[in-house]
């Protein structure tokens, strides 16, 4: 089990990792990830608080984001791009 505290202080948060109950490094949990077969090349951790606001998003925002994670808005970019090009292109 990963739990993660978040403490605030004056000079702003503080995470505290937790694995099985004991005090461990932000490295550490990553490094069980991994031996696990979690990484990022196959697997998303989400934040609590981000699954909140992609809950609260609109459909379009949300579609902006699952876009993103899928590389389809990078495609779409390098599109626009070449559209751009073409078209100016033509105007000359």
């Amino acid at each position: 089990m990963i739990t993660r505290k978040v403490r605030q202080t004056e000079s702003g948060y503080y995470s505290y990792y937790y694995f099985n109950e004991k005090a461990v490094s932000l490295n550490d949990i990553h490094n069980y990830l991994s031996k696990a077969k979690i990484t990022p090349e196959g697997y998303n951790v989400v934040m609590q608080g981000d699954v909140t606001a992609i809950i609260e998003m609109t459909a379009t925002e949300r579609r902006k984001i699952i876009d993103e994670i899928a590389g389809v808005a990078e495609f779409d970019e390098k599109k626009d791009q070449a559209l751009m090009s073409l078209r100016s292109c033509v105007k000359e």
